[in-house]
């Protein structure tokens, strides 16, 4: 839940710097600069050194990148039954992405991107999890996926609108799994009960 309000501000911020096409930075709000964001702005052609803040090593995304293992590790318990070796992927990619992050300053944040694709993809072969939340999670990784390998090339508005929607779907995947794993405890919790004697 942490994860899709950190991303919500952050599309916050993107549709404040929209609707206030002369300020780049658009509403001043805490936690809006996300790197999905700024990819975003670079690849929408915003103004300001959108570039050079991908190479800035920011507390914010360290923070994101620790919670988003954190969910990946909890996806990875409830996928056990369906593969060990791609949830463990999933898994460790975020925490691998934060060392790249640190001794690089630019990469490892989108270690991100390939977890929720994987992550998704052995969604689809789970009975816990349904086929909307892994389709979700597959398109967002994709999308976000072609704006991250093109953000280098400069802005485009096409890319800039996929990337969007991937923002849009990646942050609605983080709110679906909260829930998603709410009802998976509370159902094993329902079970337990049912099989304890009174």
């Amino acid at each position: 839940m942490v994860v899709g309000l950190v991303f919500t501000v952050g599309l916050t911020g993107v549709l404040g710097a929209i609707l206030r096409s002369g300020d780049p930075d658009g509403w001043s709000l805490p936690l809006q600069d996300n790197w999905l964001a700024v990819i975003y702005k670079l690849l929408a052609g915003f103004g300001g050194d959108q570039a050079g803040r991908l190479h800035v090593v920011d507390l914010l995304d360290i923070v994101m990148l620790a919670l988003i293992g954190v969910v990946m590790l909890g996806l990875s318990a409830a996928l056990s039954e369906v593969s060990r070796v791609w949830p463990f992927l999933a898994t460790i990619s975020p925490f691998a992405g934060i060392v790249l992050f640190l001794s690089t300053a630019s990469g490892g944040r989108t270690g991100v991107i390939g977890a929720v694709l994987v992550i998704s993809i052995v969604m689809l072969w789970s009975t816990s999890f349904r086929k909307p939340l892994a389709v979700t999670g597959i398109l967002a990784g994709v999308l976000l996926a072609i704006g991250d390998v093109s953000s280098s090339a400069g802005p485009s508005p096409l890319i800039a609108g996929l990337f969007g929607l991937g923002y849009v779907l990646v942050t609605a995947w983080f709110f679906l799994v909260a829930v998603s794993l709410l009802r998976l405890a509370w159902m094993t919790h329902e079970d337990c009960s049912v099989l304890t004697p009174s």
